[in-house]
């Protein structure tokens, strides 16, 4: 690199050498703190903010968790001794909804019921969660004849209270 630059810097007094050096260096830092430092500033910033959230998150999900476990210990429990289908048939018999056909496939339960009012069958099905914490996992309702109609599908004891 002999040549023209050289013979420049040469050329200068070492009193001016020295303030170009300190104006050089100075020129150095600037460009390394705005070119470097300040965005790997920005980007520690961002990161903390990111990870406030995502622990607030966290702490959200704990909660609704707890929650959801409480919820599911507080729900009512269907009685082991109890056959399912006898439950049923019993409450349905006491909501006053007729219920026209059962069939069993495996541990699943179809319930037909031919005509029901909209309130009596919501009522039945809302004791049914409330009391023994049942649920129908689906459901085909239709109307005929200004009643309802219904074919109910419940999982076995087991599934329909676990949460």
């Amino acid at each position: 690199m002999s040549g023209r630059p050289q013979e420049w810097w040469r050329a200068r007094a070492p009193r001016e050498r020295l303030m170009l050096s300190v104006m050089f260096l100075a020129v150095s830092a600037f460009v390394g703190w705005f070119a470097v430092l300040a965005p790997l500033g920005r980007l520690a910033d961002d990161a903390a903010g990111r990870h406030a959230a995502a622990t607030a998150l966290l702490a959200e999900v704990r909660a609704a968790r707890a929650e959801l476990a409480a919820f599911a210990a507080a729900r009512p429990q269907h009685d082991p001794g109890t056959p399912f289908d006898a439950l049923l048939a019993r409450t349905a018999g006491g909501a006053g909804v007729a219920v026209s056909s059962q069939r069993r496939d495996g541990d699943r339960l179809t319930v037909g019921i031919d005509a029901v009012a909209a309130p009596v069958l919501i009522g039945w099905l809302d004791a049914l969660s409330r009391q023994y914490g049942v649920a129908p996992t689906a459901m085909e309702v239709g109307e005929r004849n200004g009643s309802l109609h219904a074919e109910l599908a419940f999982t076995g004891p087991e599934t329909a209270i676990d949460p």
